[in-house]
């Protein structure tokens, strides 16, 4: 579902990922920024335990609790 409405209320979902920087990082980008959400790249692939960690809290809320899959992150900073 968050591909097809990455929009939630009236705010652009972000994408967490990780992979090799270089030339396959902006394809990566690229397809995330082509689906409407935000790419927010966290690292090499040694931060995949981190990208993993955020997918187990998306389906601890999204399905164990109940909330839907409608259910997206955002990265908020100054």
């Amino acid at each position: 579902e968050n591909f097809a409405e990455p929009i939630v209320g009236d705010t652009q979902a972000d994408l967490f990922y990780c992979g090799v920087a270089g030339e396959a990082q902006h394809i990566v980008e690229k397809l995330i920024s082509d689906v409407g959400m935000r790419p927010i790249y966290v690292g090499d692939l040694d931060q995949a335990p981190a990208v993993d960690a955020l997918l187990g809290l998306w389906v601890t809320l999204a399905v164990k609790q109940g909330r839907g899959r409608h259910l997206a992150f955002k990265m908020l900073r100054e």
